[in-house]
């Protein structure tokens, strides 16, 4: 740490030093956090609120669409945690769920971080496990208003492909990988 301390201190300021080495630590620390299988009581909890950022970014507003947008989002819990492939976890406030598809790669079917852990490594960290292990290939669905997640994809070795829901944009890491049929239904 204290190579990329010297490095930026001839660089700029302090509040830009700052923001360098905390970058730093993010993508170095996030290699270290323990990933484990999740509980049921865990994957509930942070569906609800994988529920509440789906419903604020397509209805900021209050309205009937909302709600029902809203209510066919929980009717999938119970159906996604029985097909479930891998729940990941780091603490229980983070979660990323995958699922296999019908030509053996995976997709992921729920990345949540709690707004208090964004921007420490967490998501980043998920991905990287889920896609270590899936050597045939990960897929997955982001909000079209979700650009953070989107860049993050990116990040990572994702690139967008036409999608059969025109709210979401369909990301996969290698061409040709299922993920579509779990919205064709």
């Amino acid at each position: 740490m204290d190579g990329i301390n010297n490095i930026v201190a001839n660089i700029g300021g302090k509040a830009f030093q700052e923001a360098v080495v905390a970058g730093y630590r993010t993508l170095f620390e996030s290699e270290s956090y323990s990933i484990r299988e999740a509980t049921k009581d865990e994957y509930d909890r942070c569906y609800l609120g994988v529920v509440e950022n789906e419903v604020n970014l397509e209805y900021p507003e209050p309205c009937p669409e909302r709600d029902e947008f809203y209510r066919g989002c929980l009717d999938n819990a119970e159906h996604t945690w029985d097909i479930h492939l891998h729940a990941y976890t780091v603490d229980g406030t983070q979660m990323l769920v995958t699922v296999q598809n019908k030509d053996g790669s995976s997709y992921v079917y729920l990345v949540y971080v709690g707004e208090n852990d964004r921007g420490k490594g967490y998501g980043t960290a998920l991905l990287k496990k889920a896609i270590k292990d899936s050597p045939n290939g990960l897929s997955l669905h982001t909000n079209k208003h979700n650009v953070r997640a989107q860049e993050l994809y990116k990040r990572l070795g994702f690139e967008e492909y036409p999608s059969v829901d025109d709210r979401e944009i369909f990301m996969a890491n290698r061409p040709g990988i299922g993920g579509n049929e779990w919205w064709e239904k």
